[in-house]
């Protein structure tokens, strides 16, 4: 028996039994018309239970909506400071960087609670500072809404993005836009028939990426959605 492949498959056999445990114990909770770990049987009960839920349909359409609009917002963000870090001569550039790469360290729960402190109807300070700016006892902003929930993880999602979008745009052949802008095409033209096309398939990986990401994210639903009253599926 060869054994010499074998430290090489190890990694991959933990991992897919990392994976592959969870799961089943998940499906397996799914099937059973107890707790897991108590006495009962298999039954359907529970999937005939939720799809007879009245607010499916609500939940489902809230967290395709949040998951997609995040996973939009992030990655057009994204790609704006891409072009602006990798394809122009702003300045501050490697701070800009560093600062996207430092806030990876960030937990989202904290992000997601600093933001409350900041919208929140009532104590968020924001809307303290608008309201005696204007006069105006209403709160403006208020961050438990699903566009609250768009906002803060779609700026969570942004320096994910930015990682997976930025390297496409940095090996874009300059050669190119100087050939096109000595041709007489405008900046405009030049950028949907050069730039944007060679980074599009990065642009659409970090687009699902962070679509799957906001969707099985509890952090922001828990702290946001939930005192909103927006519910998801997570």
């Amino acid at each position: 028996m060869n054994l010499r492949g074998l430290p090489l498959y190890l990694p991959v056999l933990l991992a897919a039994g990392l994976a592959i445990l969870p799961a089943s114990y998940l499906i397996f909770g799914s099937l059973w018309s107890a707790d897991p770990g108590l006495p009962g049987q298999l039954t359907s009960q529970n999937f005939a239970a939720v799809a007879s839920d009245p607010t499916l349909g609500a939940v489902l359409f809230n967290s395709v909506a949040y998951s997609l609009g995040a996973a939009l917002f992030a990655a057009a963000l994204a790609f704006i400071l891409a072009i602006a870090l990798q394809r122009t001569d702003a300045p501050l550039k490697r701070f800009m960087t560093s600062s996207l790469l430092v806030s990876l360290a960030i937990p989202w729960m904290v992000e997601d609670i600093a933001w409350t402190y900041l919208l929140s109807p009532r104590i968020g300070l924001y809307n303290i500072w608008l309201g005696q700016l204007f006069g105006i006892g209403d709160s403006l902003l208020n961050i438990y809404s699903i566009w609250g929930l768009i906002w803060v993880m779609g700026l969570s999602l942004t320096p994910l993005a930015y990682l997976i979008i930025s390297p496409s745009l940095s090996l874009v052949d300059p050669h190119l836009e100087e050939a096109s802008l000595v041709s007489g095409a405008r900046l405009r033209t030049t950028f949907f028939r050069i730039d944007l096309p060679l980074s599009l398939p990065s642009i659409l990986s970090a687009l699902l990426l962070c679509t799957v990401i906001a969707l099985e994210a509890f952090d922001a639903s828990a702290i946001i959605g939930i005192p909103g009253r927006v519910w998801t599926l997570t």
